[in-house]
């Protein structure tokens, strides 16, 4: 028996129906499956180093706590920006931000911490931001990535641990940051070299290295990917200068071996009261944006000055 052919007229209304009905589907949420976010964008690869020369030794405006000494490392990825204003809104706008106190769950308390009055958009690095707000938004990233978290925390809210063998979000270890902002370079002050100008990094250009050129003082941040200042060989940008960036390990004076070991992913004192800040920032003279040198602040705190970037287990 010969099958019914259906008209072509008739074939074409299916066939607009059928599409409609999918696409109502999926606006209505019922096939709307979300696209994973790729846990790499704007990442880099920073390579393992056996023998990693961390610390200085005679350049000028060296401190007493940055004793020379080998570190070996496993590599691992690090964000090539510091942590945007837009990054950091999703996180107040989540579930997560109930991990915050409740006077910080809004951009309200941010923006009336920036007591200098500049404009920002979402592409300015997050500022008057605590470390302890730093390491719930890095849980809260690994979650919206589909990655296992890395820090745990008591019943009180306090941390517990951070697990480096998980490959969600951290923040970098200091040796890590101090590796990543080398890229390589050794001997000098700076990964651009043995002198850092305005035109390089954010910075107080009133007070520059060691005697050069003064430079211009903006007083203010700038944005994160902003493509005109110094990027490292390992294609990061703002490891000198803009924002101050938090790490993991708590800060010791004299925590650096001074009998020749070498540490092997080292990650700090097991106690302490302040974390440690690395990099420098847009009110900082340039002799605190050198590669070597350690700062500190209480990881409750916050400040104008002070952000993070994030980094990640491979």
């Amino acid at each position: 028996m010969q099958e019914k052919q259906i008209p072509l007229f008739k074939q074409f209304l299916i066939a607009v129906l059928l599409l409609g009905l999918g696409f109502g589907c999926k606006k209505n949420g019922t096939n709307n499956i979300p696209t994973p976010i790729d846990p790499l964008q704007n990442f880099v690869l920073i390579p393992a180093t056996t023998s990693f020369m961390m610390g200085s030794t005679t350049e000028v405006g060296r401190s007493s706590d940055e004793t020379e000494h080998e570190v070996a490392l496993s590599g691992f990825y690090m964000s090539k920006y510091e942590l945007s204003i837009g990054e950091f809104k999703a996180f107040l706008a989540s579930e997560d931000n109930i991990y915050l106190p409740v006077g910080e769950r809004s951009m309200t308390y941010y923006n009336n911490n920036n007591n200098n009055g500049w404009e920002e958009t979402d592409k300015h690095p997050i500022t008057n931001v605590s470390w302890d707000a730093a390491v719930r938004y890095c849980n809260f990233r690994s979650k919206q990535a589909r990655l296992d978290t890395c820090y745990t925390f008591n019943a009180d809210g306090s941390i517990k641990n951070c697990d480096f063998t998980k490959k969600g979000y951290r923040l970098p270890t200091e040796a890590e940051w101090e590796y990543a902002c080398r890229a390589n370079t050794t001997g000098t002050p700076f990964a651009s070299g043995d002198n850092i100008t305005t035109a390089q990094a954010n910075y107080d250009g009133n007070y520059p290295y060691n005697g050069n050129p003064k430079g211009t003082y903006l007083e203010k941040t700038v944005p994160v990917d902003i493509a005109t200042y110094y990027k490292n060989a390992f294609g990061l940008e703002h490891m000198h200068g803009n924002v101050w960036e938090w790490c993991w390990d708590w800060y010791k004076s004299d925590y650096y071996p001074t009998d020749g070991s070498v540490q092997t992913n080292p990650t700090g004192p097991t106690t302490g009261s302040n974390r440690v800040i690395r990099g420098g920032s847009w009110s900082n003279h340039a002799v605190d944006l050198r590669s070597a040198y350690r700062e500190y602040d209480a990881p409750g705190n916050w400040s104008v000055n002070i952000g993070f970037r994030l980094a990640k287990t491979l």
